[in-house]
């Protein structure tokens, strides 16, 4: 069985699934962390005590497709992570169970691998896309989009026609990846998007949530420009990385 089923969020979420279900199997409890697995949410400590309840009676556990970040860890907690197969989505979170003495892979998450086929769509400059209700007004030449009311298809090829892409939106960060959108992404609750380019090796700017001030947006989006280079190597780095199978 796969838990934590989460493709009624957003297309990127609903692509997720699409790729995980199919390994689907008896026997097997399979928990697809996403964004959910931090700062000790109620469904994050939930899933956890399923996954606990399927090791004890017998059958194989898994813990992909995760963030990993701020959970409080009890002897119960680690021992079903070290007794499971985990993976996490970036390295910030695959250094906090190492922590704890738990090994884990580390894949993309799985929404990277969907292929999207090229359509035509209208060009903009610039784009920006969920960052948590914080608002953007000031930016007369902003074109809106939202990850919520598209699909993943429809998203990617929005942003193949992209010159710069703003968001605070894992999913539309990765669906800018796909893309090859350059991209300035804000970090939100979670260190998920900063993981991904720490470990990619790129030198890509990343401001938390709580320091970003949108009259210096410009100056960040200038910043990113200045290194399209580093952009060009987080995509090779996530093309050369090897897909999830478990």
């Amino acid at each position: 069985m796969i838990l934590n089923d989460t493709r009624d969020f957003h297309c990127g979420s609903a692509k997720v699934m699409d790729y995980l279900e199919k390994f689907d199997r008896t026997g097997v409890c399979l928990v697809n962390g996403e964004g959910t697995m931090h700062h000790n949410r109620p469904l994050s400590i939930d899933l956890m005590q399923k996954l606990r309840l399927s090791l004890q009676n017998g059958s194989e556990t898994m813990l992909v497709n995760t963030v990993w970040d701020s959970m409080d860890m009890d002897d119960d907690m680690v021992d079903t992570l070290k007794n499971s197969y985990v993976s996490t989505r970036e390295i910030k979170s695959w250094k906090e169970l190492q922590k704890w003495g738990i090994d884990s892979d580390i894949h993309l998450d799985c929404s990277y691998w969907s292929e999207v086929e090229y359509k035509k769509m209208s060009y903009s400059s610039l784009r920006v896309g969920d960052i948590y209700g914080r608002p953007s007004d000031h930016l007369e030449y902003e074109h809106r989009i939202n990850i919520h009311d598209m699909t993943w298809d429809d998203l990617v090829n929005t942003l193949r026609h992209t010159e710069f892409f703003v968001t605070g939106r894992h999913h539309e960060m990765y669906a800018s990846c796909v893309a090859q959108c350059p991209f300035f992404v804000i970090d939100g609750n979670t260190h998920k998007n900063t993981g991904l380019i720490e470990w990619s090796g790129a030198e890509i700017p990343c401001v938390p949530d709580q320091f970003l001030k949108f009259n210096k947006l410009d100056y960040y989006i200038d910043m990113c420009r200045e290194r399209l280079d580093e952009y060009n190597k987080l995509w090779d780095f996530m093309d050369s990385q090897p897909r999830l199978v478990v």
